[in-house]
């Protein structure tokens, strides 16, 4: 031990070290690891949030290996793979960091990435050069890459190992024509230790910006130094993430349930409706009281058997090697031999300790079963925890060009305001035709259902539906009994995710008979005097990313999570509904409905186009998708359509009180925006509202009943089978013509 230096043992420390003196202020760092696959765990632990910015080269590792296998949690990854012999460069970003990917090279180990900083756009450029002969040829490409964004960025930092010196003449030609400096002057690479370089850079344009360049041992790299910079700018980081969570040890259910009755047996004068929000909020306080919320601070993720001993030991080893190569000595090699088997031993010992003691939980709980198991097969990783929006403002001036600023927002209480904008209102946003310019005239009443029937009464949809004569006895509501509602609390998935002020779903069914009663009769009240209860129209809603870059608000999806008592209520409302309309729906509807899929639209297709191209015929298909389908549905159109197939009164009032004066509010980790009202669509991740969509749409196969179409959910494919071309586009035109009136 006395032979390493103590402040040199722990990289940990020393990245750790310079994070409290750069608290505020971005680390860039850059390590070749000669393969990642087998020192992933160690380098999680090294860089956790101690690192914003590391590009790490020398991967090895190719497409069998899924992203989610190496993300880090807290961080955004990029990457670019040769294969499982060399090569390959990954890039880790914090999540706080606003950035997306602008090219893979296709010829040569680089890609750019965009990170914007307090305003200022930096372009980032990660290679790895494989070859100190390739320098020209290498650098070159770089160069007529740099050359497509000098325009746009006026800030560039390129990070790599480029296997040349920085007195390389290539290399030095190539900061003179771009006017950047290496900020590395130590060596890097101890490959010879008599003879070793400094061949993994730092060339950047703007070096005044950095400060504080160095190089640190990590003990991860046969033969590399990490290399880190700090960049000059202050820049706020993330708060740790945050759980909330109960704890339910000491909870006592008899205990629970005596205070609940004691608490509900207080509510009196009030109607059932009124009576079942003050149920549901007093049921809420006693459980509050009986199992209060808890706060857990988390870090980023590690194997959980590396200790901080398996880290130093590690470090030591690799101290021990580098002695051994410079001296060559026997005694250094022995020294070196003893502590890599000890290392190897140690780690075999700790993997055994922690396999051996782990919990039987984690592998007969199906949820927790593959949380850990999932990384290994998907490319998918998990949903970042953190969001930073850019946000475009464009200011107009008079007899000038509009200046256009962006604001990056990564404040979750302020982009969760962002996001419950853009959901409440995304569908003025699409600039279409709404149902709510329909052209007609009447004198607005007091009774929204029956405003709805009149001022629709003309639409072609209602036209149609009127014409086919469906409505033999009208739909109406039955009365619920006890048994069903019970049922439906006991099939109630307790994994499913609940609203934070829901009454749990494990408490529903472990109490289920005397919730089952409460439900029943509130039930059969809203059926009597068509009303929804208020508590259940409240939703929080879920960002969930889709595609391109993640700093846009735009390239994202709401998702509804609802009380899992109105899933209840849902269900024996749907349970009514379905069989009424099942015969009514188009047989070429296969989305959202029992004994149909996916797979019945393709062999509908598959099965025609075949029959065409025997039969010496031809065939073409146009593949059409609505936009924001669930959130574009109009509530008055929805009962004017429901009145035209036979509902009563009183079962409209109850869907349209169902649809009407919904709120929603975004969650973003533990910060919630403030209600808004929605005016249009159906919640998805509702029960009812994929089959209220399925009946929205239902009409439009009366109109297409003479040509061929395929449908699943929002997506609808009308397709053709002529004799040749010119009659399929012809046909093909006439179908479209009539789906986009």
């Amino acid at each position: 031990m006395s032979l390493i230096d103590e402040s040199f043992l722990d990289s940990d420390k020393n990245l750790k070290n310079i994070r409290l003196k750069n608290s505020n202020r971005l680390i860039i760092a850059q390590l070749n690891i000669n393969s990642l696959r087998n020192k992933f765990d160690f380098l999680v632990q090294i860089m956790s949030n101690n690192v914003d910015l590391l590009l790490v080269s020398e991967t090895k590792i190719d497409s069998s290996f899924p992203n989610a296998q190496f993300h880090i949690a807290g961080y955004t990854m990029y990457r670019r793979d040769r294969n499982l012999n060399g090569g390959g460069i990954l890039l880790y970003i914090k999540e706080d960091i606003p950035s997306s990917l602008l090219m893979i090279d296709d010829y040569f180990e680089a890609f750019y990435v965009e990170i914007n900083i307090r305003k200022r756009k930096w372009l980032i450029g990660c290679t790895y050069n494989p070859k100190s002969s390739l320098i020209l040829t290498h650098l070159d490409q770089i160069g007529k890459n740099l050359d497509k964004y000098v325009l746009t960025y006026s800030n560039f930092l390129l990070l790599g190992d480029l296997n040349a010196e920085p007195t390389n003449p290539t290399v030095h030609d190539f900061c003179q024509v771009y006017s950047c400096k290496n900020l590395i002057h130590e060596n890097t690479c101890f490959k010879n230790p008599q003879n070793p370089s400094c061949i993994d850079l730092m060339l950047t344009n703007m070096p005044k910006s950095f400060q504080s360049s160095l190089v640190l041992e990590t003990g991860l790299s046969d033969f590399h130094k990490m290399t880190l910079t700090v960049m000059k700018v202050f820049y706020k980081k993330q708060n740790p993430n945050i759980i909330k969570y109960r704890n339910y040890k000491n909870f006592d259910n008899n205990s629970f349930m005596i205070d609940v009755k004691d608490k509900i047996s207080q509510i009196s004068g009030e109607n059932e409706i009124s009576f079942f929000d003050s149920f549901k909020n007093k049921v809420f306080q006693v459980f509050e009281n009986h199992v209060p919320l808890k706060t857990r601070y988390v870090r980023a993720n590690q194997a959980p058997f590396i200790t901080k001993k398996i880290s130093k030991e590690i470090m030591i080893r690799t101290r021990l090697r580098n002695k051994f190569f410079k001296t060559k000595k026997e005694t250094d090699r022995e020294k070196y031999n003893k502590q890599r088997n000890y290392c190897v031993s140690l780690i075999r010992k700790e993997k055994n300790n922690y396999f051996s003691n782990i919990n039987i939980r984690d592998i007969t709980d199906n949820k927790r079963f593959w949380k850990t198991v999932k990384p290994l097969f998907t490319d998918k990783i998990p949903t970042k925890s953190k969001i930073t929006l850019i946000e475009k403002k464009v200011i107009t001036q008079d007899d000038e060009d509009d200046i256009i600023t962006e604001d990056i927002i990564s404040d979750d209480k302020t982009v969760s305001e962002v996001f419950n904008d853009f959901f409440v209102n995304i569908v003025s946003n699409l600039d279409i035709k709404s149902e709510l310019d329909f052209e007609t005239t009447f004198i607005k009443s007091n009774d929204p259902v029956a405003d709805s029937i009149r001022k629709f009464q003309t639409h072609p949809s209602i036209v149609m539906i009127n014409n086919k004569n469906y409505i033999s006895d009208l739909f109406t509501f039955n009365e619920v009994q006890f048994d069903n509602v019970l049922e439906k609390i006991e099939k109630l998935d307790k994994a499913k995710t609940s609203q934070q002020t829901d009454i749990p779903t494990k408490l529903l069914k472990q109490n289920s008979r005397y919730f089952a009663d409460i439900f029943s009769k509130n039930i059969n009240y809203c059926f009597e005097n068509s009303d929804f209860p208020t508590e259940l129209k409240l939703a929080d809603v879920i960002p969930v990313y889709k595609k391109k870059s993640k700093n846009v608000k735009d390239n994202y999806r709401p998702v509804s999570i609802l009380s899992n008592i109105s899933k209840i209520y849902e269900r024996v409302i749907y349970e009514q509904m379905q069989p009424y309309f099942e015969n009514l729906l188009s047989k070429f509807q296969c989305g959202f409905r029992k004994g149909y899929n996916a797979q019945h639209c393709l062999i509908v297709l598959i099965e025609k186009w075949k029959k065409c191209v025997d039969n010496g015929g031809a065939f073409g298909a146009l593949l059409t998708d609505l936009s924001k389908a669930f959130d574009c549905l109009s509530h008055e159109l929805l009962i004017a359509k429901l009145n035209a197939y036979g509902f009563d009164k009183k079962s409209l009032t109850l869907v349209y009180s169902y649809l009407s004066k919904r709120k929603q509010r975004v969650k973003i980790n533990n910060s919630f925006s403030s209600w808004q009202r929605l005016s249009f669509g159906v919640p998805q991740g509702s029960i009812l509202g994929p089959l209220l969509f399925n009946i929205y749409i239902c009409d439009m196969f009366y109109f297409l009943e003479n040509y061929d179409i395929a449908n699943y959910a929002d997506d609808t494919t009308p397709f053709s089978v002529k004799q040749n071309h010119d009659l399929v586009v012809e046909d093909l035109q006439n179908s479209s013509a009539i789906l986009f009136k």
